[in-house]
């Protein structure tokens, strides 16, 4: 059976993505500049290129440490917004009921948000 020309050609074009809707394979630049400082890390640990304990796997090291570390904060910022831990727990309560397969790793999020929920009631900041 003959493919008419025109569903060939509709096909052929991607769809339209506009600037503010992100593709769901886009990478945050924050987690790409994160994971190249990792592999500058890796670099530096080559056994190759000398002893691992000189000046530049030190200095990778403390940029590594502070961008995870910026990375980090920016994150727990964004969990305590209002809400977000509703949001997160209801989920979390579906997947229970659904997915039994993954039910551990669903316990050890809830466990996770249960904590920060406690912390943010006590004045912490505990992740």
């Amino acid at each position: 059976m003959p493919v008419e020309a025109s569903a060939r050609r509709e096909r052929s074009h991607p769809a339209l993505r506009l600037p503010g809707n992100p593709t769901p394979d886009a990478v945050d630049p924050r987690l790409a500049g994160l994971a190249d400082l990792i592999d500058e890390v890796v670099a530096c640990l080559d056994p190759s290129l000398g002893d691992p304990r000189d000046e530049s796997l030190r200095a990778a090291v403390a940029r590594c440490n502070s961008e995870l570390e910026t990375y980090l904060e920016a994150q727990r910022a964004r969990e305590l917004r209002a809400g977000a831990a509703q949001d997160e727990l209801r989920g979390l309560a579906r997947q229970l009921r659904s997915d039994r397969g993954e039910a551990t790793a669903v316990v050890r999020r809830v466990r996770r948000v249960l904590g920060r929920v406690d912390a943010q009631r006590r004045g912490g900041s505990e992740t």
